[in-house]
């Protein structure tokens, strides 16, 4: 007998991962192994703070934010996203397509080494930050030598140019965030991929689907896909 699902796990967003898997009778493997696209979102304490760099007027922070236009695309492109949650640890997928809230630093290295595993598989990849990445913290004299920053970019950028499949990039954060801004595009535009800055768009729904429509991505239901192959979680 199927055991009760808890709270947490009863808060699963329509056209998730694991919505599609268990309406359609599939294993979260396989149902994930159907996605058109992932999004590594990042869930990183500053992830706390509001589109501003304080509170949102309607007092929801970059989380809830994030989280709330996950759910809409989820919903006009049911099974197709699969939503991956990264900050300071080791990414996480999310089945019930909530990103899980970390609360850590800005790993983004870290996060793209995970990623590297849908890289030239066909499916589009999507990485939505508000932040710069992290200054490697194991190397105290670039530390103190003030070229901490331009390291912490060339680690990135130095994964990035590995991977064959365009890395599109979508910045949620505030006008205020100029150095992280540029970043984003400098790491999309390392892969070839595109770019959306916060001036374009405070929000995540609408660039992501215009992503996944110019990738060839198409909304509504997907078709089931009874083939036994499957994708590390």
């Amino acid at each position: 007998m199927r055991k009760s699902l808890t709270k947490y796990e009863h808060r699963v967003v329509e056209g998730s991962i694991k919505q599609i898997a268990e309406k359609e009778g599939k294993s979260l493997a396989n149902a994930l192994f159907d996605a058109d696209a992932v999004d590594y979102v990042d869930t990183s304490g500053s992830m706390m703070s509001g589109i501003g760099g304080h509170w949102d007027r309607d007092g929801r922070t970059r989380h809830d934010i994030a989280e709330d236009e996950l759910g809409k695309l989820q919903a006009e492109f049911p099974g197709k996203v699969a939503v991956y949650s990264w900050s300071s640890e080791e990414p996480r997928f999310c089945p019930d397509g909530r990103p899980f809230r970390f609360n850590g630093g800005t790993n983004m290295r870290l996060a793209l080494e995970h990623m590297k595993r849908w890289d030239d598989t066909g499916v589009a990849l999507y990485l939505t930050s508000d932040g710069y990445p992290d200054v490697p913290m194991d190397n105290y004299d670039l530390i103190m030598s003030g070229r901490g920053a331009k390291a912490a970019e060339e680690n990135v950028l130095e994964v990035a140019r590995t991977f064959k499949s365009p890395i599109h990039t979508i910045f949620i954060g505030g006008d205020q965030d100029s150095e992280a801004r540029d970043f984003m595009r400098r790491l999309a535009e390392a892969t070839g991929g595109r770019h959306v800055t916060a001036k374009e768009v405070a929000r995540l729904y609408d660039p992501t689907k215009m992503f996944m429509l110019q990738d060839g991505i198409k909304a509504g239901k997907k078709e089931p896909d009874n083939s036994s192959n499957t994708i590390a979680l």
